[in-house]
């Protein structure tokens, strides 16, 4: 079933009150005195050498089989599961449950990093897999089953009528770990059972509360401007110092100062082979200085102007002198249209090169950090492509092969998160549950635009709705800019500002000088009047229906938006 037959179908209100026929799943699961899911039934592991299934011990508390053993242990309100292997390389670990879903409820999934436009209260058979965690509502409760943040695997779950299946996905690139008898714990499976009068908002809220129990958050609402969505590229010192003066008149809240993100475009090119910027590299340690004089003179003037300035890095780049041992292998399935080598961030001399561009960006003096495309350029795939097939393309490992994706992935995190001391940091394309409590802001969701309001309406209203419960519990949401530019109508980024400045999350402005008319201006302000101050108790109210809700309740008011005005 598609999903817009399936919401005409359900017909739910705006609470969800849909009423299904079929037995509640919270009651197959689990008993109101038992908030842990139960032993599994089955767990088979895929080795290097082929999959083989494990056998259960006295308890059903461990599972053993050829040179693997998975052992579940009670801790808190998780069930830790821990794996040991020897020699063999071990790729996947399948805990298998049997017990009855409901076909006629909803689900709410995740994604592995960013949103794409796709997520949405669903039918069961939407995606084949849900990344670290799931919402199950069967019009009487909401139950979250998941694992929690910072796992050392890549966790996702599968359901079907009959059957629950767990994949930790243990894989050094797209082969087996070797844990020569490490004793790996590879997530903390969690579940939270709703109460019958709470709504599912407040249910997925308080699970990914539970999930991330130590977040890292901005100590103020984090709002401000960014040149992406006007300059694509093409910025400059000269610009970015005209758009803080412009702007500075639009900030009313002194206590806390906006902030001006510097996007991509600032980087030196190399390797530019005779102009064909399609086969260009990046320096992230030098500017361009064909556009941009000298980042700490321009950092100065930005804090002059009553801004933070903030910069865009893509880390994972290796430098055109940088020798080929500290890089990865070409990943098989990777787009051919880069020549830009990625650092394997397994071997320590890259986790220095990835550490000197975070370093090297507080020197300039930058108060905040956007960070891209850690996902693509370890894995080979976009998330959205991870929902289909497989997480990497076959063929490749990293050179530390004792150490899962995941924890590679989240020690490079951690690098980043030293090096860059007390800056504050957004993620852009990083998996999500390993971003969650190391940095204080996450972009959410794919690009929106300033040149076609159906993008910024499916990917930034669409990833706002469904990934607000994370907000202030796995860090703070950034559901990407408003994209003010004489190519989209006023009138619907109007509506798209509005909202973004009243839900608390981070709130950018990505304008041209053209689009800048006094009633802009005076929207604007407006906005950043709401963005600067934290927001509470907001929630769209038509999720159930629709993937780009236009009702939404600020502190009870009820607020409508119109997403095709024009």
């Amino acid at each position: 079933m598609n999903r817009r037959k399936f919401l005409t179908l359900t017909g739910a209100g705006a609470t969800g009150g849909v009423i299904l026929s079929s037995p509640l799943f919270s009651q197959q699961l689990f008993g109101d005195g038992d908030r842990l899911l139960p032993m599994p039934t089955s767990v088979e592991a895929l080795m290097d050498t082929g999959r083989i299934t494990l056998n259960a011990s006295k308890g059903k508390s461990q599972w053993h089989g050829q040179g693997i053993d998975l052992e579940l242990v009670k801790e808190g309100n998780a069930l830790g599961a821990y794996v040991v292997g020897g020699k063999k390389g071990i790729q996947k670990v399948d805990m298998v449950w049997k017990m009855k879903f409901s076909e006629q409820a909803k689900y709410l999934g995740d994604h592995w990093e960013r949103t794409y436009g796709d997520v949405g209260w669903l039918p069961m058979n939407d995606f084949d897999i849900r990344p670290w965690y799931f919402m199950m509502y069967d019009g009487t409760q909401t139950t979250g089953i998941g694992v929690k943040t910072g796992p050392a695997a890549m966790c996702y779950w599968h359901v079907s009528p009959n059957e629950l299946r767990l994949t930790l996905d243990v894989r050094n690139g797209s082969t087996g770990v070797r844990l020569s008898g490490r004793k790996l714990k590879a997530a903390a499976l969690v579940m939270r059972k709703g109460a019958a009068d709470e709504t599912p908002f407040d249910a997925t809220s308080r699970f990914c509360q539970m999930m991330c129990e130590n977040p890292r958050l901005p100590k103020q609402p984090v709002y401000g401007i960014n040149d992406w969505y006007y300059a694509y590229g093409n910025n400059s010192d000269e610009g970015t110092i005209r758009n803080c003066i412009y702007f500075s008149e639009m900030v009313t809240v002194p206590s806390n100062k906006p902030y001006c993100i510097i996007d991509g475009g600032w980087a030196k090119p190399e390797n530019l082979n005779g102009g064909d910027y399609s086969q260009v590299t990046f320096n992230q340690l030098d500017v361009d200085e064909r556009r941009f004089k000298g980042m700490p003179q321009l950092t100065d003037r930005i804090k002059e102007e009553g801004f933070r300035p903030g910069i865009w890095i893509r880390p994972f780049w290796a430098l055109a002198d940088d020798p080929n041992n500290i890089t990865l292998s070409t990943k098989p399935g990777r787009s051919e249209n880069t020549p830009q080598r990625i650092l394997d961030p397994s071997i320590p001399e890259s986790k220095e090169r990835i550490a000197s561009y975070f370093k090297n960006a507080i020197d300039w003096g930058f108060d905040m950090i956007k960070h891209d495309y850690a996902t693509y350029d370890l894995f080979g795939l976009w998330g959205f492509e991870m929902l289909d097939r497989d997480f990497t393309p076959n063929g490749w490992h990293f050179h530390d092969q004792s150490k899962t994706s995941a924890e590679i992935t989240l020690d490079a995190f951690r690098v980043i998160r030293e090096a860059s001391g007390d800056a504050l940091l957004i993620g852009c394309n990083t998996i999500s549950h390993l971003a969650a409590g190391l940095f204080e802001l996450q972009r959410t969701g794919d690009d929106t635009s300033g040149r076609e309001w159906a993008r910024t309406k499916k990917m930034g209203i669409n990833t706002l709705a469904f990934r607000l419960p994370q907000h202030r519990h796995f860090y703070d949401l950034d559901a990407d800019c408003v994209g003010l530019t004489t190519q989209v109508p006023w009138e619907l980024n109007k509506e798209w500002l509005d909202l973004l400045a009243r839900s608390g999350t981070a709130t950018f402005v990505s304008a041209s000088t053209e689009a800048l008319r006094p009633e802009v201006r005076k929207a604007i302000k407006e906005a950043f009047r709401y963005a600067a101050v934290e927001q509470t108790n907001v929630r769209p109210l038509d999720w159930m229906e629709s993937l780009t809700p236009s009702v939404w309740s600020f502190d009870g008011k009820k607020v409508r938006y119109d997403w095709d005005s024009v």
